[in-house]
């Protein structure tokens, strides 16, 4: 994850695209970004919220969503930087305040967010 917090050019954009997040749900049987599957927001910047990977771990499924880049804001970062990482479970709801959140934590933090619910 690429550290923003001394941009406040970028935080401004991140903070505007996870503005735009409404999904409160994803299944364990979603198609990654990388595997063709779609951005969930996109601005018109090119950068985009989107669903990274599904993984297992501790016998449940997990959704990781990124918050990426274009590869337009500096030349000597890796194209795609991700400023932003939420890992959620899959199969549960959680409130959209609460993902973003999530995101706006990640981001100006520079650490990964894990969402989970307790039975």
């Amino acid at each position: 994850m690429f550290d923003i917090r001394q941009n406040p050019q970028i935080c401004k954009q991140g903070e505007a695209l996870i503005s735009k997040f409404q999904r409160t749900f994803f299944s364990k049987d979603e198609k990654p970004f990388d595997d063709g599957g779609s951005a969930i927001v996109t601005d018109g910047d090119g950068n985009k919220i989107v669903l990274q990977e599904i993984f297992q771990q501790n016998g449940k499924h997990w959704i990781k969503l990124e918050l990426l880049f274009s590869n337009n804001i500096c030349n000597r970062l890796p194209s795609r930087p991700s400023i932003s990482t939420v890992i959620l479970e899959a199969g549960r709801e959680f409130p959209v305040d609460l993902i973003r959140r999530a995101f706006l934590v990640s981001m100006t933090e520079c650490v990964y967010v894990w969402l989970n619910k307790n039975d």
